[in-house]
């Protein structure tokens, strides 16, 4: 886990749900929804405390000891666990997959992003053979990040042959929506992942008058929320992703997002908009 969390906090969200530990297909979280409210919090004492470019490192070894200081508000918590049932729901609708609950790794995505290539590579061969001893032969994501280091990364660097698919890819919601709203994207899934379009086709589907504009919501020059720097440059962070929410405000007031690293660090700053997960729209 790269915080230092009860591993509990990944998979108590299913607990009542009774899905499946046998199947070949997972729905695979790596945590992330979950971890995002307590990512938030983490970084608020990192700026709080001046902690940034290279003492990452020093902060969590603070926070393993001292693990309650970091413990988000239930709110936020339950928002993340309500953003995985709906997508668990909407996926049992449309095919029979199973979840590893305790047993289900993180994908080591962090590591890769800050630049740990060794320390990732090492990683991702643990996390391989997990799936290999689960017998997994298909994976859902559910996010842009662990979507992009499954699919692309991992094959490159460990022997990583498993199907992953990505659950709008599988979804077909037929709830109708009266939501008039703008769209924030992830930059993975619009530029390195070629899935531009399908978070505009599902929220078509269920009825969201989808409002857009010719720069700020293009596919090649749509502004990040600042997300992936969140845990070197704090400050820097939030800076962009308060530039993110004045040009996003120009458009409309609701602004969905496909993405939890997006979810947590444009809600930090959102004052008078309406920041929304795709999934809560289901």
């Amino acid at each position: 886990m790269p915080f230092p969390v009860s591993k509990s906090v990944c998979y108590e969200w299913a607990l009542d749900m009774k899905l499946r530990r046998d199947s070949d297909t997972i729905l695979y979280t790596s945590c992330l929804y979950q971890l995002a409210p307590y990512i938030n919090t983490f970084t608020k004492y990192m700026e709080k405390f001046g902690v940034s470019k290279g003492r990452f490192s020093s902060l969590i070894s603070i926070f393993s000891r001292f693990s309650s200081l970091i413990q988000p508000k239930r709110e936020f918590t339950e928002k993340s666990n309500k953003i995985l049932k709906n997508i668990a729901n909407e996926l049992s609708k449309v095919i029979d997959f199973g979840y590893l609950y305790e047993d289900e790794p993180y994908s080591g995505a962090l590591l890769y992003e800050l630049g740990f290539e060794d320390a990732f590579r090492e990683y991702a061969e643990k996390v391989t053979e997990i799936f290999k001893l689960k017998n997994v032969k298909r994976i859902i994501t559910i996010d842009p990040h662990t979507h992009y280091i499954l699919k692309v990364i991992y094959p490159k660097v460990t022997n990583f042959n498993i199907n992953v698919i990505n659950y709008l890819e599988l979804i077909k919601p037929n709830k109708k929506v009266n939501l008039s709203a703008t769209i924030h994207d992830s930059c993975l899934y619009a530029r390195f992942l070629d899935m531009y379009n399908l978070p505009r086709r599902i929220l078509d589907d269920i009825g969201v008058s989808r409002k857009e504009h010719d720069i700020i919501t293009s596919k090649d020059v749509g502004g990040c929320c600042g997300g992936p720097i969140e845990s070197l440059v704090p400050e820097i962070s939030s800076k962009i992703a308060e530039k993110r929410i004045r040009d996003l405000s120009k458009i409309s007031n609701n602004i969905i997002v496909v993405c939890p690293i997006c979810l947590a660090n444009l809600s930090k700053v959102a004052s008078n908009v309406n920041i929304i997960d795709l999934a809560e729209l289901l």
